[in-house]
């Protein structure tokens, strides 16, 4: 697996912010990130390699995503309506690059067949996955009151506004510029090692290799099937479970 310095770089980057956000140097952590941010857009604007210029495209959501997600309290029951707004920003620079970049429906894994197999395929995975996080990370839920509507509308959310656009990201966008640029192995193992560094604003380093692993999976999985809409939905039922069902006892 070899990657260019021009690649190099910015990854180094953004694993030494997230070094200093695990270790609370919020400051120079975010700091990194902005000015990595800034390099990114800059130098894939500026190159003429195309390749080069689509990766570094890639790469500059990561710091922003970081960015933005720093603004999201998710340890507080009446914060869920914030999800949409922070994540909001990260659909359209998500949609930008998508285009721009002229990726196909393959690429990104617009495919919506057997959904009789991978809908509950998703929920079994992301129960057995929640439940095995929650054990990493004991958190309340963000559900104020186990009724049914208010649990329809967590699962809503965890589902459009945190499943989808992550795995958009890390997967469809990330992973697959990475595999045409260093190989389907390399790319699945960056990817993966970039989704679970960005989990460590918990300063739980457990959490953290949990999270790389379940970026393997995930990313296994699409490269296996092309599927985003059953990663999309696995990844919100982690979160519908962990953050909402299971600090409840309802599971």
């Amino acid at each position: 697996m070899k990657i260019k310095p021009a690649i190099m770089l910015p990854l180094l980057a953004i694993f030494i912010a997230e070094a200093l956000l695990f270790f609370k140097s919020y400051r120079y952590g975010i700091g990194i990130h902005i000015i990595t941010l800034l390099a990114l857009s800059l130098t894939a604007y500026n190159t003429k390699d195309t390749e080069l210029s689509n990766m570094l495209q890639a790469l500059a959501l990561l710091p922003l995503f970081r960015i933005l997600n720093t603004t999201m309290p998710i340890f507080f029951s009446k914060t869920i309506y914030i999800f949409p707004m922070v994540y909001g920003p990260i659909f359209i620079s998500l949609y930008y690059v998508a285009r721009n970049q002229n990726f196909t429906k393959h690429e990104l894994g617009i495919y919506f067949g057997k959904p009789q197999i991978y809908i509950p395929a998703s929920i079994a995975l992301g129960l057995l996955l929640g439940k095995i996080e929650y054990n990493t990370i004991i958190v309340e839920s963000l559900v104020p009151v186990a009724t049914l509507q208010n649990i329809l509308i967590f699962t809503f959310i965890m589902i459009i506004f945190t499943g989808l656009p992550e795995e958009l990201l890390f997967r469809s966008i990330v992973q697959t510029r990475l595999e045409q640029s260093i190989g389907s192995i390399g790319g699945l193992v960056i990817a993966s090692l970039l989704f679970g560094a960005m989990h460590s604003g918990y300063g739980n380093i457990y959490e953290i290799m949990f999270t790389t692993s379940a970026g393997f999976l995930l990313g296994y999985i699409f490269q296996r099937t092309r599927n985003l809409p059953f990663i999309a939905l696995t990844h919100g039922m982690i979160n519908v479970f962990l953050f909402g069902l299971i600090p409840l006892g309802v599971i």
